[in-house]
């Protein structure tokens, strides 16, 4: 991962979002070529898990052990609502920005002769707070439900025949062909321009999105409502694609 940010304004937490970005998001991966599980090492990280959360159950009876009942009762109620209250406002007013995502699978040993690879990108996945007619606002207190507007940006899958490994190179090596192969449409005029050499089977898509969760919804109404509008939805496959799969 390339990037994590976090933007917390600590003393206007009750007027000011919480912003998070997340950027360049690269996964690599292929299929091991040999059976590499040890039951031993398995059986030994089970136990020490067990010991660990045994540890950590010992700890919080001690820490709670001996202490007055009404005041302790009393404090930890007001801490426990001040955090609910607290992470109820970050939820309902969360900005959220996700960009160059990349998720690369390469096989060289299924099909022998034919190595091939799959992938799914994304150049960005966005969301903000709104008021119910969905117009950007911060929220404070909303009783009816959290609504939230997304926003996608060229998301695509593709199934890449004869491809090419990445597999041995460095990762600072393979990150920048990973992130050739994104399209970024919404910085070209012209969507050939940017439109990788890839094998599609999903053709980059990108659009808009409506989200209400409602917090005591009717019978009759779903607690989670999502609308999604999508420029195009354009789904391919070849001759080498269906024979490789």
């Amino acid at each position: 991962m390339g990037s994590l940010v976090l933007t917390v304004l600590w003393t206007a937490l009750g007027s000011r979002p919480f912003k998070e970005a997340i950027d360049n998001i690269y996964l690599l991966a292929i299929p091991s070529s040999k059976n590499k599980f040890d039951p031993e090492d398995d059986e030994r990280c089970k136990q020490a898990t067990k010991m660990e959360d045994l540890k950590n159950s010992e700890l919080l009876l001690s820490s709670t052990a001996g202490t007055p009942g009404n005041t302790s009762t009393e404090e930890a109620e007001k801490n426990e609502f001040s955090v609910a209250a607290m992470t109820k406002n970050i939820i309902e007013n969360l900005q959220l920005k996700i960009k160059n995502v990349h998720i690369h699978y390469e096989d060289k040993i299924s099909v022998p002769g034919h190595p091939f690879s799959i992938g799914l990108t994304l150049a960005e996945l966005s969301a903000v707070s709104t008021d119910d007619n969905f117009c950007k606002s911060f929220i404070v207190g909303s009783k009816a439900g959290i609504h939230k507007s997304t926003s996608l940006e060229s998301l695509a899958i593709y199934f890449n025949t004869n491809s090419i490994s990445l597999s041995d190179l460095a990762p600072e090596q393979f990150q920048k062909p990973l992130t050739k192969m994104i399209s970024q449409s919404k910085n070209s005029d012209s969507e050939a321009s940017t439109l990788p050499d890839l094998q599609y089977i999903l053709k980059p898509v990108s659009g808009e999105g409506k989200l209400v969760l409602h917090k005591h919804p009717a019978k009759d109404l779903a607690k989670i409502n999502y609308k999604l509008t999508l420029s195009e939805l354009v789904f391919l496959i070849d001759e080498d694609q269906y024979q490789d799969a």
